[in-house]
């Protein structure tokens, strides 16, 4: 299962992967994507702290959201994005709700914005690969109100070690978002 990517000994194998994507962030000064004119960059550090708490539940989803115990190249076609508004909360975990969780192919985004995200998930793919990994898939958190956007490069496992196909992933993912529930 994915939750075995939090291991140690995953978080060791992986850390090269790691390593190169903080550095890639620094460089950009953001993740993947700036936030838009008019934006509060508090926002963006907010759902990035979001997307770490909820981040093996999120890939989790992902996989089952992508479908890749079918087919791991369809990572490669499209991604998972998580559509969020802010809300005031005092616990970090609830500084979020849902509203919508959908599969995108890349194919319906702008076009910069598709092929930065293909070279990106194709350069930690390789990495990911190294490490024993199957490949890599993308999740957006994009943030309704304020915009922010958070783009996160996820690897998954091989295809026997990828968890049992669940159907409900979206009501899962969505209530897991919503109450706070972190594993």
């Amino acid at each position: 299962p994915l939750s075995s990517l939090q291991s140690p000994e995953c978080q060791r194998r992986t850390w090269p992967v790691h390593k190169v994507k903080c550095k890639r962030n620094q460089v950009s000064g953001t993740a993947m994507f700036k936030p838009a004119p008019g934006s509060v960059p508090e926002c963006l550090r907010a759902l990035k702290k979001f997307t770490d708490k909820y981040r093996m539940m999120i890939g989790e989803m992902a996989v089952h959201a992508l479908r890749l115990h079918e087919d791991v190249s369809n990572a490669e076609r499209s991604c998972l994005m998580i559509l969020v508004h802010s809300r005031d909360a005092a616990r970090r975990g609830h500084s979020f709700y849902a509203t919508d969780v959908s599969v995108v192919p890349y194919t319906d985004m702008p076009p910069g914005q598709a092929e930065d995200m293909q070279i990106q998930r194709r350069q930690t793919d390789i990495l990911n690969k190294r490490a024993g990994l199957a490949g890599t898939f993308f999740v957006l958190l994009q943030c309704v109100k304020p915009i922010a956007c958070n783009a996160a490069p996820l690897g998954f496992p091989l295809p026997d070690e990828l968890p049992r196909y669940k159907p409900q992933w979206k009501e899962i993912l969505m209530t897991i978002l919503n109450e706070g529930i972190v594993f």
